[in-house]
């Protein structure tokens, strides 16, 4: 990526520097501008999939593309049965780089605009979060949340927490990964005010949305109207 648009020297520019990054297409000051490493690839390997699809050489040709391209390559996407969030995202990537290439005038419209993309069931997201009440010690609010059974003053070591879960999950029939702990971080943040935005950078999202799918704060059981029936 033009040497990973040239490490600077404490000095600055060099007049052979400022030279080549006048001359860096928008293309890849897109995906520099991209700030978290994991998105910033996963997009890049997303526009490469597109590129290599529609036989593009080189970044510029980009600009080339139009709406039937992009439809023929949802279509593709689909015939491969690849996952409705991986469609999404791949379709995102490309999306967010023709906004760039749209607000930089290399490009007069986005043609990944109005492209349909795989619906999902809503902005909650599948991923289940953990309710502070199977814990068995919610009044200690300054104590560790995940303890070993019958040591409630000790703490258990973070590589032990996930099997932990799992083995406890796995008893109750339930499968709980690693996204699942994420989604109760973040709806535990958000359920004590936590700004989104600042959830959203602790996660190491690109995009709000994929935030909003870890919010599992209307789904919790203690806000259920069965969990409030007394006999």
């Amino acid at each position: 990526m033009a040497n990973e648009l040239i490490a600077v020297n404490q000095n600055g520019l060099t007049p052979a520097q400022f030279g080549d990054l006048a001359e860096v297409p928008p293309e890849l000051e897109w995906l520099a501008n991209i700030t978290n490493a994991k998105t910033r690839r996963a997009y890049r390997n997303d526009v490469r999939e597109f590129s290599a699809f529609t036989g593009l050489r080189r970044p510029a040709e980009l600009r080339t593309v139009t709406w039937a391209h992009v439809i023929a390559w949802r279509k593709d996407l689909d015939h491969r049965k690849l996952a409705p969030g991986s469609v999404r995202r791949k379709l995102s990537a490309l999306s967010s780089l023709y906004e760039y290439l749209t607000d930089q005038n290399a490009v007069p419209t986005n043609p990944v605009k109005g492209v349909k993309r795989p619906k999902v069931d809503s902005y909650e997201g599948k991923t289940p979060a953990i309710a502070n009440k199977e814990a068995r010690h919610a009044a200690d609010t300054e104590g560790a949340l995940f303890r070993p059974t019958g040591e409630l003053d000790n703490t258990i070591a973070p590589d032990g927490v996930y099997k932990l879960v799992r083995r406890y999950a796995l008893a109750l029939g339930l499968k709980i990964g690693a996204r699942a702990l994420r989604a109760t971080a973040a709806t535990n943040a958000l359920d004590h005010e936590a700004d989104i935005a600042k959830v959203q950078e602790w996660l190491g999202h690109a995009n709000i949305s994929t935030t909003r799918l870890y919010d599992r704060r209307k789904m919790k059981p203690e806000d259920s109207p069965t969990f409030k029936v007394s006999y």
